[in-house]
């Protein structure tokens, strides 16, 4: 209140809002959407509309696999970039964090969208609940090991009742009535064939 009228003030200032941090990959984008665009080529790589320049030196790690985590969630129309490096698009018709040009946020438990398949263990085995296969016997025999350690490690944890699952971005994760864990990270070349776009 204006202290000699006893009215209220005519224009109330805003305090600038501090940036949120982002939410996890998979949510939905908060706050407006950045101009620039870009769109992934027939060649599988991801170009800014205005320039014609490819982004693949400003992505950290593999090019490849990053462009495969931001795409399997199958996008539509034009990705963007804000800023910061993270990377959004419209997935069912929201505007959802796809992921980052650089590192991926190290405290995020299930990064990206849960794939639509379900996992159990039998007999000490990694199984694909649709097709009743092994892991094991379904990576090439180079990823043998690696298919062994990832089902050890989720037999290591399975109780009943629990659930397994395993996100676009290949983290494998355990749920239960306690919450959601991350049991190990897999790639296309560890994970059943075909599961993760």
């Amino acid at each position: 209140m204006d202290a000699d009228s006893g009215e209220p003030p005519t224009e109330i200032p805003l305090e600038p809002v501090a940036n949120e941090p982002r939410p996890p990959i998979g949510s939905l984008w908060r706050g407006g959407i950045p101009a620039r665009r870009v769109k992934v080529t027939r060649t599988r790589d991801v170009v800014d509309i205005a320039t014609g320049a490819s982004l693949r030196q400003e992505i950290s790690g593999d090019p490849g696999e990053k462009i495969r985590q931001w795409t399997s969630a199958r996008p539509m129309g034009e990705l963007w970039v804000d800023a910061d490096g993270a990377v959004g698009g419209f997935v069912e018709g929201q505007e959802r964090l796809l992921g980052y040009t650089g590192e991926d946020p190290e405290s995020e438990t299930a990064r990206g969208f849960l794939v639509k398949r379900f996992y159990d263990i039998r007999d000490g085995k990694l199984i694909d609940i649709d097709s009743g296969s092994a892991l094991r016997d379904t990576v090439r025999p180079i990823c043998a090991e690696r298919a062994r350690e990832i089902e050890d490690a989720v037999a290591g944890v399975m109780e009943p009742g629990g659930t397994i699952r395993v996100t676009n971005y290949g983290d494998v994760l355990y749920l239960d009535e306690t919450g959601t864990s991350r049991i190990a990270a897999v790639t296309p070349e560890t994970w059943f064939p075909g599961h993760l776009g």
